[in-house]
């Protein structure tokens, strides 16, 4: 008869030496590797070995291909920045050139305008004498007596010289404003061409300095913000319209300064053969009429001795 003693199973065994040879390993994968699997490994590293030497080849070639197409681009776009801003420095002087010949002409064209002005300011001091002379012949002859006040030649003569002195006055005095007022406005385009000028002077500064950069200086410095796009920033037309206006803006006041200086020597010209003829009207008439009043005074002597 079987007992039906439970025992509890003990899954360690014992050999003769007494030493454990541990769990049973039935059923569950070792920890090491045969042979075919150990060479299966190295054969696989060193595949895997070459397809990364390949790889970072590949990734070499690729880098060093960029590194080439990104200098080139560089490069080039660095000579052609350099030859527009050589092209700009061209045009920067081109425009400087013209605004300082305008400059000088305007310049001594104003100089000559304000002598012809100094011309007038002499010639209507000069007109006072003529005029109080005038005045004071037509003042004495006020003051005869009876028949001897009598419009006669001298008389009319005198009144139209003191109308001619003050019409060349009034013309004086006009034209004197009228030089004034274009000394003004020539000045006023000196002053813009001057200021195109300065703007021109530092964009050349600027744009040499820029033009002569080269990639080993070492101060070049990062500016953020530069290559801002600014709603107001004008354009190379507009920039090459600015100074154009300002050129034909001075050739203008240039010429109409040069008509009013032909002007003012015609109207000097004039005046004085004017104020001569008449002064010699004026002496004509006196000469006559003393003439006369002689014969009258001899006559009325001779007459008082009978």
């Amino acid at each position: 008869m079987l007992s039906t003693e439970k025992y509890e199973f003990d899954p360690s065994y014992r050999g003769q030496t007494g030493s454990s040879i541990g769990v049973s390993t039935v059923g569950f994968r070792s920890n090491k590797y045969n042979t075919n699997e150990w060479h299966e490994n190295n054969y696989a590293k060193y595949h895997q070995t070459f397809s990364d030497r390949d790889a970072s080849e590949k990734q070499r070639w690729q880098a060093t291909r960029t590194e080439n197409e990104t200098l080139a681009l560089s490069q080039q776009t660095q000579a052609l920045s350099t030859k527009k801003l050589q092209q700009r420095l061209h045009d920067i002087n081109f425009w400087k050139f013209e605004l300082n010949r305008m400059i000088e002409d305007v310049r001594n064209e104003t100089d000559l305008l304000v002598a012809q002005k100094k011309r007038l300011t002499n010639s209507l001091d000069g007109t006072e004498a003529p005029l109080h002379i005038a005045t004071e012949c037509l003042a004495n002859r006020d003051r005869r007596y009876g028949e001897d006040r009598v419009v006669d030649g001298v008389e009319v003569g005198l009144l139209k010289e003191v109308e001619i002195i003050n019409n060349v006055q009034n013309l004086l005095r006009q034209t004197i404003m009228t030089a004034e007022q274009q000394i003004r406005a020539n000045r006023n385009a000196k002053q813009n061409l001057e200021m195109d000028w300065s703007n021109k002077w530092e964009a050349s500064v600027a744009d040499g300095k820029a033009a002569n950069r080269r990639n080993e200086d070492v101060d070049i410095m990062f500016y953020p913000g530069v290559a801002r796009h600014y709603d107001n920033q004008s354009t190379p037309e507009s920039w090459a319209q600015n100074s154009h206006d300002n050129i034909v803006n001075g050739q203008n006041q240039l010429m109409a300064s040069i008509q009013l200086r032909a002007l003012i020597d015609s109207i000097l010209s004039d005046i004085s053969r004017d104020m001569r003829e008449q002064a010699d009207v004026v002496e004509t008439e006196f000469g006559r009429r003393t003439s006369e009043m002689s014969d009258a005074m001899q006559k009325m002597t001779n007459n008082n001795r009978e």
